[in-house]
């Protein structure tokens, strides 16, 4: 499921040369305007630069696991990129999430991405990089989680980042950024 919603910003120039940015969750552009104006009452108009964001939200995948908070699973930005949310290790099987093994989480994390990104139309040639959360991390977690990321990926190498984190009920976590033909 999809939750497609705009996202208007301006950025204003007010006396004294200081930049602000103002962004509303707005029905209608003409409702962001009215709303800018009126913040913006002793601005010069010219001063005033105006846009508009397409933002879809992922908020249910086929087989994917359920957003565990107040959070989308995904998210497209102007059509352009998707971004990802961390996914933990979730088990379609058992309906939760799986703790021990750091190669069985990695495995289940890295198809919870996969889910995502195919459900934005794309495939895992199109990500683009990748943050993952470790706990703990040491050699030997390190070395488990990226050897089921290497043989997931294959010649597909995404720029990714590996950072030790405190995290609840899991070891791995995944993030992503992926391009959108």
């Amino acid at each position: 499921m999809t939750n497609r919603s705009r996202i208007c910003c301006a950025t204003v120039t007010p006396r004294g040369n200081r930049r602000e940015k103002i962004a509303l969750r707005s029905a209608s552009v003409q409702t962001f305007l009215r709303r800018v104006l009126f913040l913006c009452s002793k601005i010069n108009p010219s001063k005033v630069v105006l846009r508009t964001v397409s933002v879809q939200r992922l908020t249910e995948v086929p087989n994917g696991a359920p957003a565990a908070g107040p959070y989308s699973l995904g998210v497209i930005a102007e059509g352009k990129f998707l971004y990802v949310s961390g996914q933990g290790p979730y088990d379609p099987a058992t309906g939760g999430l799986v703790r021990g093994d750091i190669a069985k989480q990695t495995e289940l994390v890295l198809q919870s991405v996969k889910h995502i990104v195919e459900a934005a139309g794309v495939g895992l040639e199109n990500i683009v990089s990748c943050r993952v959360y470790l706990q703990p991390l040491t050699l030997e977690t390190f070395q488990a989680m990226n050897a089921v990321y290497a043989q997931f990926f294959g010649p597909h190498k995404p720029a990714r980042t590996t950072i030790g984190a405190t995290l609840l009920n899991m070891d791995v976590e995944i993030d992503a950024i992926v391009v959108l033909d």
